[in-house]
Formats: structure tokens, C-alpha cells, sequence
């Protein structure tokens, strides 16, 4: 998505709710398409602290990670961060393994540990077997704790059922969100006008 639709998305969301505000990572790939990820924020709920992008030393990403730091007083966790991701598909397998190399730099330079890791990790189906992703570091660093499992279908397609979109909590003394994955009947409008924006569902996770 460029730049200029991601405002519109915001100023979209503020018309209808708000007040919104947007934290954008600038756009990174390593050929012509490029991405940014955007984190959208309740600027009366959460304040922005700072933010990261990982440096990628050793090239471990197409797509760097992007981290937002949020101080707030309306939860029991009142410094938290989330950081983006989408994965590359032909190298799932060790982008899962350099985001633990991610989250490390930004506990360093945000100052936090209690990061949301989320994202499309395309991390199911022919992207990543079961065995793989048992073995990678994201999976076996026991800090870590997947709120979407394996057996959810993320996508809207009628022809996969996959698990790409995952959150990865490391968020100390805090209660276990709720996960709900919005899908839609495929007969609605609803499901149409979704399938026109992405081929997969949003996700709502609500921390307490």
C-alpha cells in the first residue's frame, strides 16, 4: 500500500471514530516493491514512546521489522511495544528465526520486553511445514507464545486453509488477550467488500 492510501486509511478512521494516529515504517524490499508497515494507535488511549526498524545486519529480511513503543495508564502493562512483520514466503523458515534477533534490538533500543509480534508470517501450508516450524527459534524461545495457532484459517480464500497471520506475545504480567479472528460468510457483502481489500481476515486481539 502506498504512503498516500495509508493516510487515507486514517483519515478514514478518524471520520468514523477516533482519535487515530499512525505510525508508519518506511518502505523496505530489497528490488522495486516495496512495503511499509503502519501500526494505527488511539492517541487518547496510548502514548508513542519511540520506534525501531530493524537494522538487518546480516540481511536476514526482505521486509525489516518495524516496532512502536506505547506508554499508557489504562492497563495494568503501562510500557508496551508491537512490532510488524511480513515474512517472505520463500524464506519463512529463517525470517522466524532472525525475528528473535528483531525483538532483541528493540528491547535494546525501546526499552521494553513486553512486545506484540504480529503479523502475515506466512508460516503454515507449503510455506512451513509443521516440523520447520517446531524447530525454528521463534517457536522454541520459550519467552515467546503464539495467540494464533496452527489449526485457525487466516485467509479468506475458499481454496487454503493457513495459518499466516500470527501474533507472538512476550508481554510480562499481563493477561492472556482474547483472540478472535473476524471472518465473514462467504455469502455476504461483508465477505465481498473484505475480499476486495485482502485475501485474508483481520484479526482483533484485546489485552486487558
Amino acid at each position: 500500500m502506498h504512503e498516500e492510501a495509508i493516510h487515507k486509511v486514517l483519515d478514514e478512521m478518524n471520520r468514523l471514530g477516533g482519535p487515530y494516529s499512525l505510525s508508519l515504517g518506511p518502505a523496505t524490499g530489497r528490488h522495486s516493491y516495496k512495503e511499509h508497515i503502519a501500526i494505527f494507535f488511539r492517541n487518547d488511549k496510548v502514548t508513542l514512546m519511540g520506534t525501531d526498524l530493524y537494522p538487518d545486519p546480516d540481511d536476514e529480511f526482505e521486509r525489516e521489522p518495524y516496532t512502536a513503543a506505547f506508554h499508557t495508564t489504562h492497563t495494568g502493562l503501562t510500557h508496551f511495544a508491537v512490532m510488524g512483520v511480513h515474512l517472505k514466503p520463500s524464506d519463512v523458515y529463517d525470517e522466524m528465526n532472525g525475528v528473535v534477533d528483531a525483538y532483541n534490538h528493540a528491547v535494546t533500543k525501546l526499552g521494553t520486553q513486553n512486545i506484540l509480534i504480529s503479523g502475515d508470517f506466512n508460516a503454515d501450508c507449503s510455506y512451513l511445514s509443521a516440523e520447520e516450524y517446531h524447530h525454528t527459534e521463534l517457536w522454541t524461545d520459550d519467552r515467546f507464545y503464539f495467540l494464533v495457532h496452527s489449526t485457525a484459517d487466516t485467509t479468506t480464500s475458499h481454496h487454503t486453509n493457513c495459518a499466516y497471520d500470527r501474533s507472538r506475545r512476550c508481554l510480562r504480567n499481563f493477561h492472556e488477550p482474547d483472540f478472535t479472528l473476524l471472518k465473514l460468510n462467504p455469502m455476504s457483502d461483508g465477505f465481498v467488500q473484505a475480499w476486495n481489500v485482502s485475501d485474508h481476515y483481520p484479526i482483533q486481539l484485546q489485552l486487558q
